[in-house]
Formats: structure tokens, C-alpha cells, sequence
């Protein structure tokens, strides 16, 4: 009588004892084979078929070949730097990655051989040694310039298409090393490499700052043109001469860029219309400066307890009445010491000169400057 153990052999069917025996061999051609690479991050083995191997037959083989196609396109082997993968969806930490690594070819490994018009040859190593940019793909037995590949260069060659002419490869190379997509995107590596390990200032930053400096320029300039209009307005010197390159404000602008580089260079360099200098700028800029002591003028008078107005009606040489307004409160000076202020706040123009009416134009334009007139106590 036989033993069990002996007996399952042959109770399985010849059949079944072909299947195992063909998963056996499998698993064993597996382990052996030096193209078998491990996973990243993990110590499994992913076997890769070269495509000079058998080929299956049935549904099961295709979905494997898909399967492999979409677990290579997903993600990047640490040890295979293969350029098959979908290179629209490749981030900058995988760019960087693949710039700085390059494909450490096992020893056993040997580049397959093509047949190029009748003769046998395959890949020199050494290529990728003295092009830095040059990377081998496994899957299609080709080279391809990695960086025209990640910046997105509009060359076909080694960028779209593998190139493996193994005997043209040399003039093949110098032809791509000639073209400006390539000269473009080996910029754009370095650059990308430089500011991803703090080398250099990413391009935001150094139009942020240039902004910045520019910001920076232009308020030293106006401030200098708004310190001689102040120096003029505090001294009673018009600013208007007989002729405007002949005016007391150029005289004194052009006196301080003596000492002023930045607004010597504005005046140097700047474009007549971009200067600030014509009298609607200074008329503008009065303005601006007349808006600013008013609204300080008001914080001081409704910082106040009480105020009293003062105004005064003339007639200007075009017939028109106008009214100056004034207001006289208690304030701090400048050594925080308390004093009585009288402040100019404006002119309003009257359309009579009768008491209701001018009472009403003053209400009126207190309340548009912003003036509490429930704190009024006298007029004058």
C-alpha cells in the first residue's frame, strides 16, 4: 500500500501537476533574474518581463501588461529612473528627485542588444556619464534628455520619442545639444535645483522684492518733492516763476538733487511726463497735503471740550462772495504744553451775503468737515 504523501501527487491530475510545477519555475526565474527590482519604500521584488521575452496568451496577460503599465505611470522606482510615466502629473519633489538621481545600474545587468541595419549593438554607459542630462529608459530601450522631458520642451527627439540609433547616438546628441528648447531647459533645471535647495530666491520672491525696492524709490522721490512744496508753503515763496523751467519750485527741486542720488536719478532718467514736477502735480499734491492738516485740524478741535468759529466774508476780484472759516479752541503744542489754537480750515463760497444765509453756509461746511457743532460756544 503507498503512502498518503505520495498518493496527492498523483491524486492532483496531471494537469494540476503542470500548473504548480510552471508557478514553481516561475517564482524561481523570478528570484534569479538581475532586471528584477524592488518596490519603492518596501523589500518585495516586481519582476519586469524584457520584451524579448515569451509572450502570453489570453485576457489574464493583458491585464497584467495594463497593470504594470499603470503602477509604472503612477509612480517613479527609486532605483529605475524610467521616463514612461504620465509627465503631467509629475510634482516638484519628483522633478528634484529625478534631477538629482540618476538609474545605479546593477552589475549584472547588461543592456539589451538591437539590431541596427544588420548589425548587433546596445547601449554605452558611459554616455550617461558624460551627458548629466541623459537618462536610459528600461522599458523602451531608448535615451531621453531628462530635462527638456520635465520642462516641457516642444522637441521630439529624446523628448516625445526614445532615441536608440546606438550607432548615430554621438551625431544625434550634438544635433539636440544645438537646439535652443534644449539650451532653455537645462536653464531651467539648474535654476529649478538652485532655488528647491535655498540657493537661490524663487522668482516670486525676487519680483517682490524688486516691487518692493521700487515702492521704496519712488516714495524717496516724492518725499522730496513734497518737503520743497512744504518749504516753499511755510517760507510764502510762490512756487510759479515767469516761465516754469525758470520757477522758484525747479530751482530748489534741482538744488536738492545736489545731494539727493535717487532724486537726481529720477530727474536724470525719467521720461518729462513721469517726473511729478508740472503744476497740475503740484496743484494736486498741495491739495493732498491741505486734505491731510485739515483732518488733523478737526481731530484737534473735537478732541476739545468746546471751539468757537470765526469766519470773515471778501469779495474776490471775480465777484464771487467767499468766506473764510476758522476755529479757535485749546490744544497742546509741541512741548505737550496747553495753548489756544486758531486753526484755518478752508473757504466756502456764499451765494448771499444776508446773516440767514451766511449762518447756514457755515453750519453747513463745519458739518462737512467733520467739526462737532454741538460743541460750538461762540462765534466771531
Amino acid at each position: 500500500m503507498k503512502r498518503s504523501s505520495s498518493s496527492g501527487e498523483q491524486s492532483r491530475g496531471p494537469g494540476q501537476s503542470k500548473l504548480s510545477q510552471f508557478f514553481s519555475k516561475r517564482q524561481k526565474e523570478s528570484i534569479e533574474d538581475p532586471s528584477v527590482e524592488l518596490s519603492h519604500g518596501s523589500g518585495t521584488c516586481l519582476p519586469q518581463e524584457s520584451k524579448g521575452s515569451g509572450t502570453r496568451s489570453g485576457s489574464k496577460a493583458e491585464t497584467n501588461d495594463e497593470a504594470a503599465s499603470t503602477s509604472r505611470s503612477k509612480s517613479i522606482q527609486p532605483n529605475n529612473l524610467d521616463l514612461v510615466f504620465d509627465k503631467s502629473n509629475v510634482d516638484d519633489q519628483q522633478k528634484l528627485f529625478l534631477l538629482k538621481n540618476k538609474w545605479d545600474i546593477p552589475s549584472s545587468f547588461a543592456f539589451p542588444m538591437t539590431d541596427i541595419r544588420g548589425t548587433k549593438m546596445r547601449f554605452n554607459q558611459s554616455r550617461l556619464e558624460q551627458y548629466q542630462w541623459l537618462r536610459y529608459s528600461e522599458s523602451e530601450n531608448g535615451v531621453f534628455c531628462l530635462c527638456c522631458v520635465l520642462f516641457n520642451s516642444s522637441e521630439h527627439a529624446f523628448v516625445k520619442n526614445s532615441i536608440n540609433d546606438w550607432a548615430n547616438l554621438g551625431t544625434l546628441i550634438k544635433r539636440h545639444l544645438d537646439q535652443p528648447g534644449h539650451s532653455r531647459c537645462l536653464e531651467m533645471s539648474e535654476n529649478f535645483m538652485s532655488i528647491a535647495e535655498g540657493q537661490k530666491d524663487d522668482v516670486m520672491s525676487v519680483l517682490s522684492s524688486a516691487f518692493q525696492d521700487k515702492i521704496t524709490r519712488n516714495r524717496s522721490i516724492l518725499h522730496s518733492i513734497l518737503k520743497t512744496i512744504y518749504l516753499c508753503g511755510k517760507q510764502n515763496i510762490p512756487l510759479r516763476g515767469h516761465t516754469e523751467e525758470k520757477s522758484n519750485f525747479i530751482a530748489l527741486i534741482n538744488y536738492r538733487a545736489e545731494t539727493d542720488q535717487i532724486l537726481a536719478t529720477h530727474l536724470q532718467n525719467s521720461p518729462p511726463n513721469a517726473r511729478y514736477l508740472s503744476p497740475t502735480m503740484q496743484n494736486e499734491l498741495i491739495d493732498i497735503c491741505g486734505r491731510q492738516l485739515q483732518q488733523v485740524i478737526v481731530s484737534e478741535c473735537n478732541s476739545a471740550n468746546c471751539f468757537s468759529v470765526i469766519a470773515d466774508e471778501t469779495t474776490d476780484v471775480s465777484t464771487t462772495e467767499q468766506i473764510s472759516l476758522c476755529v479757535r479752541y485749546v490744544g497742546v503744542d509741541s512741548d505737550e504744553e496747553m495753548c489756544v489754537k486758531e486753526s484755518f480750515l478752508g473757504f466756502a463760497e456764499a451765494s448771499s451775503t444776508t446773516g440767514e444765509e451766511l449762518a447756514t453756509t457755515i453750519m453747513t461746511k463745519l458739518r462737512e468737515y467733520g467739526i462737532v457743532t454741538q460743541a460750538m460756544r461762540g462765534q466771531g
